[in-house]
């Protein structure tokens, strides 16, 4: 092999070294790179499907919507495997509602994290009025955060709801929220105590100061 073969042959494996190169950091994501809105809908739509039972939407009405009530020409019927298909991404998703004093989203979802402890990541949705949508995908966590309750953030209580079709947060209303009640010059007896909230409603905790009479108030 002469001077200029030998020459050729080591141009072209540089040329080839360099586009296999090139084509390796095309193919290959850079962590610190910025994902557009439209990458991270397409990144999501890749994830695996879950394969339990919808064991959450029991209470759902799955009716179909065929009747144009308003005659209006641009009516569109919804069917009841429409619904299914809308409404399964959504099986293990809650509502939660603060009550009192507002709170920053970052702030609330990283003391949500902290609370319950999940098995996946937390991630609001801030639907406004202080309602946030969490969309879950273990059932494990789903059951632990909508029955193992009540919850508070410090001294603040917040509600947990299974998310519902049609959820319209400025006409939503809690039926039930968590309250304390002071009762003067009564009985220092905790079953006393005990008795007249379940009058109210569920006892969910008594001031333990009672317990040790360190105050005579309450």
């Amino acid at each position: 092999m002469d001077n200029n073969d030998q020459e050729m042959s080591e141009q072209e494996a540089d040329l080839l070294s360099r586009s296999t190169k090139k084509q390796k950091e095309e193919l290959t994501p850079n962590p610190n790179s910025k994902v557009s809105f439209l990458e991270s809908l397409i990144s999501n739509m890749e994830e695996p499907t879950i394969n339990y039972v919808t064991q959450s939407l029991d209470n759902i009405s799955f009716q179909d919507e065929q009747e144009n009530h308003q005659n209006h020409p641009n009516f569109i019927p919804i069917t009841s495997a429409d619904k299914l298909r809308l409404y399964a991404p959504w099986r293990l998703a809650l509502i939660i509602k603060l009550v009192g004093k507002k709170m920053g989203y970052i702030y609330l979802q990283n003391r949500l994290q902290t609370l319950w402890q999940p098995s996946e990541k937390i991630n609001l949705i801030d639907l406004g009025e202080e309602f946030y949508l969490i969309k879950l995908t273990r059932p494990e966590n789903f059951e632990k955060i909508l029955h193992k309750g009540p919850w508070f953030i410090g001294s603040q209580f917040f509600s947990v709801r299974k998310w519902e079709p049609k959820f319209n947060p400025s006409q939503s209303h809690n039926n039930y929220s968590t309250v304390w009640i002071r009762l003067p010059e009564l009985p220092t007896d905790l079953s006393i105590l005990q008795k007249i909230g379940n009058e109210v409603g569920s006892v969910l905790k008594i001031d333990n100061h009672k317990e040790h009479y360190q105050r005579q108030i309450y």
